[in-house]
Parts: structure tokens; sequence; C-alpha cells
């Protein structure tokens, strides 16, 4: 019976941080997504999800890395969280300072944050030492299975190791070189199309021309990507002939994927969602957008 509800809390805390690592690589995509260079890697992230799925044919195997993501997840999330009452106190010093500039309370309220902050620090870094796991954020005896750790020897071989295959296990460069092939290949798809489109705007018949290219490219381009993540050659973002193939195969699951990959880009769009301040809506009113949201 033991080894029962052992094995069943091992599957159900397995598939709790399977679903939260896959959160984790949604919300770490969307932040990602816009910083220049590093929105390569995200990119070049993704074609090799669809490249694995194309591959294998597992929805599965297309999250790749979700235990590193739910771990680096779990690291935001702890430190968040452990950072709360040393916000709570920034705030009380903020307010004693407005209210009495210089006064005892606003330099006690300093002090205790200068302290408190001194704390957190120490105590992130210490649960980052041991492993990062979320629980040992709330665990407040982290020093003191670090200072037997180090009694024992070769810990900052043992830390300087781990560290550094964590990194390599990302394939960051890997991910980058594919991002930035897929990228350039959806760039020469996509140049005539836009710039006819942009030309629209003041030639309405050549942007209506435009339109329909981007609507028949636009089908074309997210399989095109996909198979050039499965052959990994820069070539295959051109092969239409290999594309067709594929389609005359199978037509009802390529529109199910097509449908599937609009589907899935919209988490990250909305995370993406900014309110327009206040003081520029009248740009948004001056170029005839909208005045309440902008992406």
């Amino acid at each position: 019976v033991e080894r029962g509800f052992r094995g069943l809390w091992r599957r159900v805390t397995g598939s709790c941080e399977w679903l939260f690592g896959a959160v984790s690589v949604m919300v770490g995509l969307a932040v990602l997504a816009p910083v220049p260079l590093v929105q390569f890697m995200t990119f070049g992230y993704l074609l090799e999800a669809g490249g694995r799925v194309a591959r294998t044919g597992r929805l599965r195997a297309g999250f790749i890395g979700v235990r590193t993501a739910a771990r680096l997840g779990g690291v935001v999330l702890g430190a968040f969280l452990v950072m709360l009452p040393l916000r709570a106190v920034s705030s009380m010093w903020v307010s004693a300072q407005l209210i009495d500039p210089g006064g005892a309370a606003a330099r006690g309220w300093k002090r205790a944050l200068a302290v408190l902050t001194v704390l957190v620090a120490v105590h992130i870094a210490v649960a980052c030492s041991r492993g990062g796991r979320l629980r040992y954020f709330f665990w407040p005896f982290n020093g003191i299975w670090l200072i037997r750790r180090l009694r024992r020897g070769g810990y900052y071989a043992e830390a300087l190791d781990a560290v550094w295959d964590f990194v390599a296990s990302l394939r960051l460069p890997y991910y980058f070189w594919l991002g930035l092939r897929g990228f350039a290949g959806s760039f020469l798809w996509l140049a005539v199309p836009v710039t006819l489109l942009a030309v629209g705007r003041k030639v309405p018949p050549v942007g209506f021309v435009g339109g329909l290219l981007l609507a028949v490219v636009v089908l074309y381009v997210p399989f095109l990507q996909t198979h050039f993540a499965v052959e990994n050659h820069f070539r295959e973002l051109f092969n239409l002939r290999a594309v067709r193939a594929y389609f005359r195969r199978a037509p009802v699951a390529f529109a199910l994927t097509l449908l599937a990959t609009l589907l899935f880009a919209v988490p990250l769009y909305l995370l993406r969602i900014e309110m327009i301040p206040r003081e520029a809506a009248w740009l948004a009113e001056a170029f005839g957008g909208p005045q309440t949201g902008g992406a």
C-alpha cells in the first residue's frame, strides 16, 4: 500500500511539474520574443518543437525542456514570492519618507529595508545553490544545509560543473542559428507581399495584390518552416514540391495543423498586449488607430 501511495504521489507531482513547466515555457517565450537577438533563439525553439512533432508524430515531443523550464519558472516564482515582504517594507519606507522626510519612522523603515534586502538576497542565493526547487524558497534552514555541504568539500567544483551542464543543455547557439536561418527564409517569402501592402496605403490596387499574395504565402510558410526544421537545410525553406506532396497525403491534417498553429500563437500575443499611455493616446487618433490599447 505504501509503495502504491508513493507511486501515485510521484505521478501526481510529476504531472503538476510538467504542467507548470509547459506554462513556464509559454510565458518565457512571450517575454523573450520581443528581446533583440534573443528572439532568434525563441524562434529557433519553436522551429525545433515543430520539427520534432513532424519527425515523431507525437505532440508531446514538441514540449522541449519542460522539466528545465519548470525549474527556472520555480526559481522566478519563488524569488518573486520571497520578495513580497521586501516590497511591502519598501512601500512603508516610501510612505514614511513622504509624510515625514528624514523623520524617525522613515529612518527606521530604511534600516529595516536594508537589513531585509540583505537577508532576502542571501536566502534566494542559498535556495538557488541548493537546486532552485520551489520548496527551498520557503524552507528557512537552507543555510544549515549549505554549511554542512561546504564542510564535506568539493562543492565549488560540483556547482560549477552543474551550472555548466545546465547552460550547455539549453543549446542556445543551436536554437539561435536555427532561428536566424528560419527568419531569413521567412523574410524572403514575406518581403514582396508586405512591401506591396505598404505601398497599397497610397495605391490601393497594389495593396489588394499584396493582400492576395500574402494570403497565399501564409498558407505555405508555416509548413515550409516545419520542413526546414526537420531537414535542417536552408534550401528546404523553398521546397514547395515537398510541402505540396505532404498536403496531398493528408489535407485535413494540414488544415487542422494550421488552425492549431494560429490558436497556439494567440496566448503569446495576449501576453504582449499593453495599454497605450494616456499621454500618447493622441498618436493613435492621429494615425487612425485604436485609442484603447495596442500590442
